[in-house]
């Protein structure tokens, strides 16, 4: 269990950009431990995203759970947190002192530039994992691309656009949809 908490503890340390963003490395330290496979984790990740609280320790609470039952999820989401405390402590006390503080508004620009990097990196896993049905990103792999998962994915993205349905309405609406859709022969 120990080695986990120091998987998840990096994971928390060296994270930026959100739970989205974390979704990846989480997923190497699962997979590296042999906690689930890709699409077991794909799945949790649905699951995650309508269930209350932060994708992120969700996810690593879930994994802690699968691990090491109640005390490995205690310790995975404490792990996941409080690097991102300390942090937190540490930036506020240093912006306190020095309001002014141009190095730091730096840093914080390249952190938000990462973030999104790691964030992009998470939709082409979720998309691995959801309209590409291939296995890698070779070859060609445009006739492995799910059609009716990709028009869900763009009927999704147009009517939160279009209607500003929330994110836990929106998920269980298209997973209705993807019912019905499935039950068509």
């Amino acid at each position: 269990m120990f080695e986990l908490f120091i998987a998840f503890l990096k994971i928390g340390s060296f994270s930026v950009g959100g739970g989205y963003a974390m979704l990846p490395i989480i997923y190497q330290a699962v997979e590296k431990f042999g906690i689930m496979t890709r699409e077991d984790f794909s799945n949790l990740v649905a699951i995650s995203q309508i269930t209350p609280g932060p994708v992120s320790i969700n996810t690593a609470t879930y994994a802690g759970f699968e691990a090491y039952g109640w005390p490995g999820a205690f310790l995975i989401s404490l792990a996941v947190c409080l690097p991102c405390a300390v942090f937190t402590y540490v930036a506020v006390t240093i912006l306190k002192k020095n309001e002014s503080a141009l190095a730091m508004d730096m840093v914080l620009h390249k952190m938000k530039i990462a973030g999104l990097a790691l964030i992009a990196i998470s939709g082409l896993f979720l998309a691995e994992g959801s309209i590409y049905t291939g296995s890698g990103w070779s070859g060609n792999f445009l006739s492995q691309i799910d059609p009716v998962q990709t028009g869900l994915c763009f009927l999704t993205i147009c009517l939160y656009y279009k209607t500003k349905l929330g994110p836990i309405l929106l998920t269980l609406l298209m997973a209705a949809l993807s019912i019905l859709i499935g039950m068509i022969p």
